[in-house]
């Protein structure tokens, strides 16, 4: 969002968890009424809300948003604020980790320019969330417990292939673009939280909501999906009203073909 936006108002910051200096407490932010978090503020959920506010620099991140504000005052779990020219760990406090919602989130736009290449991937390291953590390693802020045998979040890991043998497995051109994206050729992931107990990695994405909220198609329905259902990857039906897209890897095995940085 923009700050200085003329659908704006602005919305006092009040945290309720008890962990020591929530550093937007207090804070006016400009926040546009069509904005929602990106399960829609569902009681139970993460219910995570990302501001981008260009004008002044600032990402402001938000953890339990109770959605909609009210009486002026937005009240959350946790927050916090940080520049968009820092180093990405400089207090977007609604993860575990501190890392910025925006950060590493696959965009539609993005995947989709990679498909357009038989050798494309996407620009970044994706940011990924495990079942479980032990601990955390700099530069992050912190992390979800100490598991042992669990991965510390912050890890940087790659899939320890290249693009030729990403080629080889001839799957979709979605699988194969994100699997590039892995391999040791380029990105790879950053472990940024943990996901509740699912089993492998979730990958992150941007939500429709950042885009439907305004009246504009949401690309992953509109454009991923169906992409998505074309190329016969499964998870292309919703289930509980959200898309669940498994990314397929030719039989390759995930688990022993990793490497942890």
């Amino acid at each position: 969002m923009n700050a200085n936006a003329s659908t704006s108002v602005p919305v006092k910051i009040h945290c309720t968890e008890p962990w020591g200096t929530c550093n937007v407490e207090g804070k006016t932010v400009y926040i546009d009424p069509r904005e929602l978090p990106e399960d829609g503020g569902k009681s139970g959920e993460d219910s995570h809300l990302a501001l981008i506010d260009n004008t002044g620099g600032k990402e402001y991140d938000f953890w339990g948003a109770q959605w909609p504000p009210q009486n002026g005052l937005l009240t959350i779990s946790w927050g916090g604020e940080c520049t968009l020219s820092g180093n990405g760990y400089d207090g977007c406090s609604s993860t575990a980790t501190s890392t910025p919602l925006s950060v590493g989130i696959i965009r539609v736009s993005d995947l989709m320019l990679a498909i357009q290449s038989p050798t494309g991937s996407l620009p970044y390291a994706i940011a990924a969330a495990v079942k479980c953590s032990d601990g955390y390693i700099k530069p992050m802020d912190g992390g979800d417990g100490h598991t042992q045998g669990c991965p510390p979040e912050g890890s940087r890991v790659y899939l320890a292939m290249h693009d030729a043998d990403v080629d080889a497995t001839n799957e979709p051109p979605i699988a194969q673009a994100i699997l590039r994206t892995l391999d040791e050729d380029h990105y790879g992931m950053i472990l940024t939280d943990t996901n509740g107990g699912a089993s492998g990695f979730s990958l992150a994405y941007e939500s429709d909501l950042t885009y439907t909220t305004f009246g504009q198609p949401g690309p992953l329905v509109n454009t991923l999906v169906p992409e998505a259902a074309r190329e016969g990857i499964s998870g292309t039906n919703p289930y509980n009203n959200m898309y669940y897209l498994s990314v397929p890897y030719g039989g390759v095995n995930l688990a022993n073909n990793l490497k942890f940085l």
